[in-house]
C-alpha cells in the first residue's frame, strides 16, 4: 500500500466588511471586479459575486452574525449594504489598476479644463504626469 500525503491547500478569499453599531459583518466575495462594479452603481445581481448569502461576524473563523443583530442594524437588504457601504479587502494588483484609472480621470480632467497661460493652448498629458510625479501626488483608492 502506498502513503500518500496531501498538501493543505490554502483558500483565500475576498471580504466585504462593515463596522456598524459596535458590531462587524462580512460578506464573502468571489469576485471582486463585479463587487466593484456593483458598488459604483451598476445593476448587477449580487448572487453573481457573493460567494453565499450568509453574514459573518468573522469569516476567517466561521463565525456567524445573529440575525436578530443584522436586521435590526443593517435593515432589510444587509449584503448590499455590506458592499456598499463597507470597505473591500483588494489585492495590490486590484489597488493598482484602481489608483491608475483615478490617475487618468484626474489627468484628463486637468487637460479639459486648463490652459497654458504662454500659448492658450491646453496643457499637454505628458506635462500633467511629470508635474504630479514632481510634485508626488498620491491618489486615494477609497
Amino acid at each position: 500500500m502506498q502513503n500518500r500525503t496531501y498538501d493543505k491547500e490554502r483558500v483565500s478569499f475576498t471580504l466585504a466588511r462593515l463596522k456598524k453599531g459596535g458590531e462587524n459583518f462580512e460578506v464573502v466575495i468571489s469576485d471582486v471586479d463585479k463587487a466593484l462594479s456593483f458598488r459604483s452603481g451598476n445593476e448587477i445581481k449580487i448572487t453573481e459575486f457573493v460567494q453565499s448569502q450568509t453574514i459573518f461576524e468573522n469569516a476567517n473563523k466561521g463565525l456567524k452574525a445573529s440575525e436578530d443583530k443584522v436586521k435590526s442594524i443593517l435593515g432589510e437588504t444587509p449584503i448590499a449594504k455590506i458592499i456598499r457601504d463597507g470597505e473591500l479587502h483588494l489585492t495590490a494588483d486590484q489597488r493598482k489598476k484602481i489608483m491608475e484609472i483615478r490617475r487618468n480621470k484626474i489627468i484628463e480632467y486637468i487637460q479639459q479644463n486648463s490652459v497654458d497661460p504662454k500659448s492658450g493652448s491646453p496643457h499637454p498629458r505628458q506635462r500633467i504626469e511629470l508635474a504630479m510625479d514632481e510634485a508626488k501626488v498620491n491618489v486615494d483608492i477609497s
